[in-house]
């Protein structure tokens, strides 16, 4: 069957345009969204900064949620979580080695 000219062949490519092609494809996604709580409180280049997330960053997130192959993590240790079970999805397992 031929590719139709918005259809992509190949491996997926870098970047946004990437992730979403791979969605597509029904490759498995995580994102890690950090406008999840009302305060959130992150290091800038200078300072500590408080941050309050808006009503559409929080829908956003929701929205993220509702994408087919998107799994949505709101923690470091939720993110670990979800790395551990893809790479054992994958039969893999973390390289630890230094050499």
């Amino acid at each position: 069957m031929e590719p139709r000219p918005c259809e992509y062949a190949g491996p997926p490519p870098e970047g946004v345009a990437g992730r979403a092609l791979a969605g597509k494809l029904g490759i498995p996604g995580i994102v890690f969204a950090c406008d999840t709580e009302p305060v959130v409180v992150t290091r800038s280049p200078h300072d500590w900064v408080t941050l309050r997330p808006r009503r559409i960053e929080f829908d956003n997130v929701e929205r993220l949620r509702g994408i087919d192959f998107c799994r949505v993590v709101a923690s470091p240790t939720e993110l670990d979580a979800a790395l551990d079970t893809r790479l054992k999805e994958l039969s893999l397992a973390w390289n630890t080695s230094s050499s």
